[in-house]
């Protein structure tokens, strides 16, 4: 009995493991073969722009053409998105709100006989994989985009003398937008580390806390159009370092077969861009001047207050929940240049905004799943749905 235990549960881990590294490469070899673009993204036809086209359009628009870049509007907004801020945090949250008011206990039993991690010297660990995808847009007067954003996690963890989490997360992320009101988009490929931690004050309070950076590539571009009406197709390439920290204080109470957890908490997140300068084809280059932008730097802090109610089944836990933010700081980078004409900033000056979630835990002998549906909604011109999965092994 023993000996098909250990045989059954390494296939499975491995597996895990695989597919998490697997998948992303997958992905993007996929959407390679679908799009004509070597850069990932495609420009809007250039039919659309043509002479006759060009008469129905308002003169500011035709500015926003000539001059907005993606990474000037985009930047701000995307670090609003969940699955762009890390999956440690997640992964803390599943299991300090599943434990049963055991502050980071582990829900449910872990089986009889001989596990992997016995076999292997590694009894006690963790092994977990997320996925998320976020679908944002944002529709600021003059510079309309919408964006799209999987994340794919992969992590080890480990419950230390009852009351200490001690874990580390690896990503990659694939983001892409379609900037309308420059008739391109952009192509974003990043792979980020986030260590964590949480610790169990008492039955009921735990603290967390999670940080990380991620190093990602940019292709983007735009349309143009020069003072004879032609188009050019102008493209640019930079780097960019984004880093986050967040710390949380939590609460978790039954109340017969409810479940009352709440949090209150801060994030910081920076991204730090490159400076880039855009380069085109064709002679009617220079009359458009390509615009060279400088490094730019896009941050936001938030504090955030919620909670969740969940009902306890024997391997099931559907729970819905709310969770109100308010940024407390940000930098939208616009001295870095790179705006739409005619435009100083497309952060609004609403600060505020809500992430409702709806979700499904289960638990098995060794193995735990979760799904969740997130929707931010309060925010004027900025719109976010996101779906997050994640199993987690105990070796």
């Amino acid at each position: 009995m023993k000996t098909t235990q250990r045989n059954t549960a390494l296939p499975l881990i491995l597996c895990m493991l695989l597919s998490s590294l697997v998948a992303p490469v997958a992905w993007a070899q996929s959407d390679d073969d679908d799009d004509d673009d070597d850069d990932g993204f495609e420009f809007i036809d250039a039919g659309e722009f043509d002479a006759d086209g060009i008469d129905d359009l308002d003169p500011d628009d035709i500015d926003a053409l000539e001059n907005g870049v993606g990474s000037a509007v985009v930047a701000p907004d995307a670090l609003r998105v969940p699955t762009l801020r890390g999956a440690a945090q997640r992964r803390i949250r599943e299991l300090r709100e599943a434990g049963g008011g055991t502050g980071f206990g582990e829900r449910g039993g872990k089986g009889s006989g001989l596990a992997a991690g016995d076999a292997l010297g590694l009894a006690g660990f963790s092994v977990w994989t997320g996925y998320g995808r976020s679908n944002f847009g944002g529709d600021a007067t003059q510079a309309r985009y919408e964006g799209d954003n999987s994340t794919w996690s992969v992590g080890a963890d480990r419950v230390v003398a009852d009351r200490w989490l001690i874990g580390l997360a690896l990503s990659y992320e694939d983001t892409d937008t379609r900037t309308f009101y420059n008739g391109g988009g952009q192509q974003i490929d990043g792979f980020g580390f986030a260590p964590y931690v949480g610790v169990s004050i008492t039955d009921y309070l735990s603290l967390d806390a999670s940080g990380g950076m991620t190093f990602t590539e940019t292709n983007q571009g735009r349309i143009g159009l020069t003072p004879l009406g032609a188009v050019e197709e102008l493209r640019s390439r930079f780097d960019a370092q984004r880093w986050f920290g967040t710390v949380n204080l939590n609460a978790n109470h039954d109340v017969g077969k409810l479940a009352l957890n709440g949090r209150v908490g801060y994030l910081y997140v920076e991204e730090n861009q490159d400076a880039f300068r855009e380069s085109g084809t064709g002679g009617a280059l220079q009359a458009l001047r390509p615009r060279t932008v400088g490094e730019r730097e896009v941050s936001l802090g938030q504090i955030y207050a919620g909670g969740e109610i969940a009902g306890r089944f024997e391997r099931a836990m559907p729970y819905l929940g709310a969770l109100y933010r308010n940024d407390v700081s940000r930098e939208d980078g616009a001295a870095a240049g790179g705006l739409p004409a005619n435009i100083g900033r497309t952060l609004t000056r609403d600060r505020d905004e809500v992430e409702l979630t709806a979700g499904l835990r289960w638990f098995g002998e060794r193995v735990m799943g979760s799904v969740e549906y997130l929707k931010t909604i309060g925010r004027e011109r900025f719109d976010n749905d996101t779906f997050q999965a994640l199993v987690r092994i105990a070796l």
